[in-house]
């Protein structure tokens, strides 16, 4: 008689098969690449049940890359041929589904802020709406207008993605969350004990659904003090389990948010280098990678208005 302990261990011979057959997957399977040079030459794509978290205070553009590496992915996905089978989840629960949508939808003519000010005129949304129709990208979470949903806990998250599944016959290549630490957890004393649970079930959902996960997590305020303002893994507010469970871990900064002269002092591949304080200035370290090496620091350049992200030498 089969015990469900049975799907918990593996023999050597299963082990030895599985070993070959994931390693061969590797060699096919591109995984999520950020598409960003710099980025791609040392960052390990982004595997099936892995979670990489991206860390910063408010404001410093979390929810921008988070975009951008959403949308990117999507993408990828349509010029595949896979859109009726694959898609990429975003999931705030920051942020009602329409400023997402605007936030993913974002170019020179109709910028994020275009949005936010009610400046973009309605055929033109609808022209974006209808051509980004093929775009398999989705949204779970809540609209200002539409729908009253169900609490954004993992069980009902996971049930949404079930349901997609069910109805729509498609499956997520990527989940974006954001952010892990207002993800809603009961019976729990206090905020840290929340959040590490819900590290914990991220974790869990990511193997259910196998496919990575992107969550977006807020820096303490501890970070403010320092004189390089790049969070680092003691950083994540309510969180030492981001530290230990997360397989990658990006703190992000936006100088110009922060400091008043006109450049960083700063030390790139072994030679002292001054970089121009820029509106668009964004500096990201690898805090953390398994199975290679991390502390990385790259600066590149951010476009919160168009969310789009490119090494420094691309900034027009």
């Amino acid at each position: 008689m089969n015990s469900v302990a049975d799907n918990l261990f593996f023999t050597p011979a299963e082990l030895g098969k599985l070993y070959v057959e994931y390693g061969d997957a590797l060699k096919t399977d591109p995984g999520i690449t950020w598409g960003v040079k710099s980025l791609d030459a040392y960052v390990i794509p982004i595997r099936k049940g892995q979670l990489a978290f991206v860390v910063a205070r408010p404001g410093h553009g979390k929810t921008t890359v988070a975009a951008y590496l959403a949308k990117r992915t999507a993408l990828d996905i349509l010029a595949r041929g896979k859109v009726e089978s694959q898609c990429v989840i975003y999931i705030s629960l920051d942020q009602p589904v329409e400023e997402i949508y605007a936030i993913l939808q974002a170019d020179k003519e109709a910028t994020v802020t275009d949005y936010a000010w009610g400046r973009v005129a309605h055929e033109a949304m609808v022209k974006k709406a209808v051509e980004s129709v093929r775009v398999p990208l989705w949204a779970i979470g809540r609209s200002v207008t539409q729908r009253r949903a169900p609490r954004l806990t993992f069980p009902n998250i996971y049930q949404a993605v079930e349901r997609m599944e069910e109805k729509y016959k498609i499956r997520p290549v990527l989940v974006v969350l954001d952010y892990i630490q207002i993800v809603p957890i009961e019976n729990k004393q206090n905020r840290t004990a929340e959040v590490s649970e819900a590290v914990i079930r991220a974790r869990e959902v990511a193997a259910q659904l196998a496919c990575p996960m992107l969550l977006l997590a807020q820096a303490s305020r501890g970070v403010d003090n320092y004189e390089n303002k790049i969070p680092g893994l003691a950083d994540c507010q309510h969180a030492s389990a981001i530290e230990q469970d997360a397989d990658k871990v990006f703190g992000v900064w936006r100088p110009k948010l922060t400091e008043t002269g006109d450049v960083l002092e700063v030390r790139v591949n072994g030679k002292d280098t001054d970089i121009p304080i820029t509106d668009n200035l964004f500096v990201m370290r690898l805090n953390k990678q398994r199975m290679d090496r991390a502390g990385m620091t790259f600066y590149m350049y951010l476009d919160p208005a168009l969310a789009r992200l490119s090494d420094m030498e691309l900034e027009p």
